[in-house]
């Protein structure tokens, strides 16, 4: 089962970098459409979580946008402010996790 679950998010992950290369927007809207939340309650479902175990994984899922949003805005704003890459991902990410920090500190995502 593992290997389906592996091969499946490869097979999404890799449609969108290709569209990515042909429309940026089409592949935007597909990597910020649902797809893993979606295939990880179905994994869940397929293993026989009960519904109290779905309920607080998509509790922690509403609760990550907020980090990821913070992410991908440093992100594109340093991208604009001509830091390469690599730098802005780096930023980007160190934002994320600690905002993942506080919150967890503040007991928001428990």
């Amino acid at each position: 089962m593992f290997f389906i679950k592996v091969l499946v998010s490869a097979i999404i992950i890799a449609l969108v970098s290709g569209i990515a290369k042909k429309n940026s927007l089409l592949a935007g809207l597909i990597a910020a459409f649902p797809i893993t939340s979606m295939l990880s309650i179905a994994w869940l479902s397929y293993e026989k979580s009960n519904e109290v175990v779905i309920s607080k994984f998509l509790i922690s899922v509403l609760l990550g946008i907020v980090p990821t949003v913070i992410f991908l805005g440093i992100t594109v704003l340093c991208i604009k402010k001509g830091t390469t890459l690599g730098v802005s991902l780096g930023i980007g990410f160190g934002l994320w996790l600690l905002v993942i920090m506080i919150s967890q500190k503040l007991e928001f995502l428990n």
